[in-house]
């Protein structure tokens, strides 16, 4: 029995990247037995909320050199429900956020203007998903970064507006503090600048 749980645990753990739906409920739900005494109703919304947000982690040695050259980025962060808002989690706190990170680093956060007139357009792409459980008060959510610029397939000539070409994939999980979230994004942000870094020495 010890053996079999060892193995599920490592399996959890080599897993974690992996940006699958059912996967990620799933990991969600051993991760956080209190999820298991909401019954399945958790793990349907948590599978609602993952698919919103179906990005596959592209971090290989191809993905991580379309970092290359960039000058700086322009920050995008989509919006965040009302609700949540109200309870203190807003899209220009997690844009402050990502942007005094990436200029502490080093790294210029371009300004809309400055952003359209750099070539390829790059901006990282912040995506916060979260939903509040009415009856435990706790929150589940999700976070995708990822960069994206536009690209030139070589089939074919033709310019693709705000390709991915480099995401670290995602993150799911549950909290009663909004903060944690905040930590969440931030961590993402850290594996981007560990990135961009390290092909712009």
């Amino acid at each position: 029995m010890k053996n079999k749980k060892q193995r599920f645990i490592l399996i959890r753990q080599r897993r974690t990247r992996v940006n699958f739906p059912l996967l990620a409920a799933l990991q969600c739900l051993c991760r956080y037995p209190v999820a298991l005494r909401l019954g399945s109703s958790f793990a349907i919304v948590l599978c609602q909320l993952s698919l919103t947000s179906l990005l596959f982690a592209s971090d290989t040695t191809i993905n991580r050199l379309s970092l290359r050259g960039l000058k700086g980025v322009y920050v995008k962060v989509e919006r965040i429900e009302p609700e949540i808002e109200k309870d203190g989690l807003t899209k220009n706190h997690i844009r402050r956020d990502v942007e005094l990170k990436l200029r502490k680093a080093g790294i210029k956060t371009l300004s809309k203007d400055e952003w359209f007139n750099t070539i390829g357009s790059p901006y990282l792409y912040v995506n916060v998903n979260v939903m509040k459980l009415r009856a435990s008060k706790e929150y589940i959510y999700s976070v995708n970064i990822a960069l994206r610029q536009n690209a030139y397939p070589v089939r074919e000539p033709i310019e693709v507006i705000g390709a991915t070409t480099w995401s670290i994939g995602e993150i799911v999980g549950i909290t009663y503090n909004l903060d944690k979230i905040r930590s969440s994004v931030k961590g993402q942000v850290d594996k981007f600048i560990k990135t961009y870094l390290a092909v712009n020495r």
